[in-house]
């Protein structure tokens, strides 16, 4: 699983992967374990404020109030919640997956390398090219 938090601008603040071992779960669980992961690193760093995105709606439905999960979703989606607004986070967000690709490369990343994985202010080289294609812009 993979997350990455950006400034204004689009310049990446924190980045994480680790491997995903609940492979057989639906994809809201695996993305909430995503969010989830990146808020408590969020947090650990002392960063607020931060607006959070997934691809998924229907994690995004339940996060807003808008939709009810299963059970393990449920308690997934109130860990976040708390964290959440333990470091103000102001809302939740869906983009779509094409807007999403650096997220789902260090996901990638994170299952082939196993193990957990935090960088600050950068991302992997093979990771590098999304982050101008999740903004909409040309690499320069």
């Amino acid at each position: 699983m993979g997350f990455v938090f950006r400034n204004s601008v689009g310049e990446v603040i924190l980045a994480g992967a680790k491997r995903c071992v609940a492979t057989k779960e639906n994809n809201t669980i695996i993305e909430a374990l995503a969010l989830r992961f990146g808020v408590q690193c969020s947090m650990k760093r002392g960063l607020k404020g931060l607006i959070l995105e997934a691809d998924s709606c229907n994690l995004i439905l339940a996060l807003k109030g808008e939709l009810e999960a299963d059970t393990t979703s449920m308690m997934i989606v109130g860990d976040i919640w708390e964290m959440a607004r333990i470091i103000n986070c102001p809302s939740f967000n869906f983009v779509g997956r094409s807007a999403n690709r650096v997220a789902h490369s260090l996901a990638h990343y994170g299952n082939r390398v196993g193990f957990e994985n935090l960088w600050i202010s950068e991302i992997p080289a093979c990771c590098n090219g999304f982050v101008l294609d999740d903004l909409g812009r040309e690499p320069i």
